[in-house]
Order: structure tokens, then C-alpha cells, then sequence
């Protein structure tokens, strides 16, 4: 009875251990984050480490851990992305071809746009879906949503934010995806948002 006790405490301990990995392994992502759209940026790995109480000695093989996951994706997974399937109750990582680059057509870009506020909130909420959700996959126009009337609302509005395929899946543009991903980091950090700008385009909030 004894050993079933302490084979029961070690699986425990062990379950309880892998998920502090998993917590700070999601921690160092959460830094490497920061590097969006802030390509300048220094990130102090020893400072990092020393946060999570993280050992010195474990430094190397955490940083070749990272930069090999870089390497595989940028090489084996190019052009196609890893997905979670569900067979006979067992999980298998499959991939599928990534969607195609769409080249945007030529629009014209004013050299200042005024939103809305709430615009902006409403576009990042978009963008924040596009990427996390959706996983880079186009929004359906067909679909009934909030966000779908919103993303309408947003194509008339302004149209050089969004991009439309053959398949009727809607993507941001380029110029699109790089503001919402400046909203966002502005509502995170808690910065007034005024004027931002993009590509040689301005954005004011009012």
C-alpha cells in the first residue's frame, strides 16, 4: 500500500513539475513577443533567467532549444503550419499547406486617416482574432457575427485595411495588420492613443 502511495506522490510531483516548465517556457514566449514590431529591441536573456529561477548553467541549451524551434520552422515548416487532430481519442500534430500570399492590389493610401476610437479598439479586437484564432486564415464574409458586421463596417470604411481572396476569405492588409498590431501594444502599455503611423500613412484617433 505503501509503494502505491509513493508511485502516486511521485506522478504528482512529477505532473506539478512539468507544468512550471510549461509556465515559464509560455513566460519566454510571451517576452520574445515584445519583439513585434520592435525589431531594435534587446531582450536580457540572464535577466529573464534569473526571474523565472532559471540556473545560469542552463542558459545555452535553453537558448539552442529556442533557436532550433526557429530553424525547423523556418526551414521544414515554411510553407505549411502544425495543427492538433483528434483520432480514435488519441492526439496527433499534422500539418496543412499554409493559404497562399495574396498580393494586395493597388490601393491608394491617403497620407492621413482620421478613426474613430472605437474603430481602433474594434480593429485590434480583428486583428488579435486574425492571428491567435483564426490562426492566419481569412474571415468568411458569408457568416453571420459580430465580427464579421464589424470587419464590413471596417472594409467600407476603409478599404486598404482588408483584403479579399477568390475564395471570399477576408485578410488584413499588410499596412492593416501592422496597425492593429501598434493599437494593441499602445492599450497594453497603456498609452493614450493619439496618431500612429504606418508605412508613410497617419493614423489620428478621435
Amino acid at each position: 500500500m505503501s509503494n502505491e502511495s509513493s508511485e502516486s506522490d511521485d506522478s504528482s510531483k512529477n505532473n506539478h513539475n512539468f507544468r512550471i516548465v510549461l509556465k515559464k517556457l509560455n513566460q519566454i514566449l510571451i517576452a520574445l513577443h515584445e519583439f513585434n514590431n520592435q525589431y531594435e529591441k534587446k531582450l536580457n536573456f540572464s535577466k529573464l533567467m534569473k526571474y523565472l529561477n532559471i540556473p545560469n548553467s542552463e542558459n545555452e541549451d535553453l537558448i539552442h532549444f529556442i533557436l532550433t524551434f526557429q530553424s525547423e520552422f523556418d526551414s521544414v515548416f515554411r510553407e505549411y503550419r502544425l495543427k492538433k487532430t483528434i483520432l480514435d481519442g488519441q492526439i496527433y500534430l499534422m500539418v496543412e499547406k499554409k493559404p497562399p500570399v495574396h498580393k494586395e492590389k493597388m490601393i491608394i493610401i491617403p497620407e492621413t486617416v482620421r478613426m474613430p476610437k472605437n474603430y481602433s479598439k474594434i480593429w485590434s479586437d480583428i486583428i488579435f482574432l486574425f492571428k491567435f484564432v483564426q490562426k492566419g486564415k481569412g474571415f468568411d464574409l458569408e457568416q453571420d457575427s459580430q465580427v464579421i458586421n464589424h470587419l464590413k463596417v471596417i472594409q467600407d470604411e476603409f478599404p486598404y485595411l482588408v483584403l479579399k481572396n477568390g475564395n471570399n476569405l477576408t485578410y488584413p492588409t499588410e499596412i492593416g495588420l501592422e496597425l492593429g498590431n501598434l493599437i494593441h501594444s499602445y492599450n497594453k502599455n497603456n498609452k493614450p492613443l493619439k496618431k500612429i503611423k504606418v508605412r508613410g500613412c497617419t493614423f489620428i484617433f478621435d
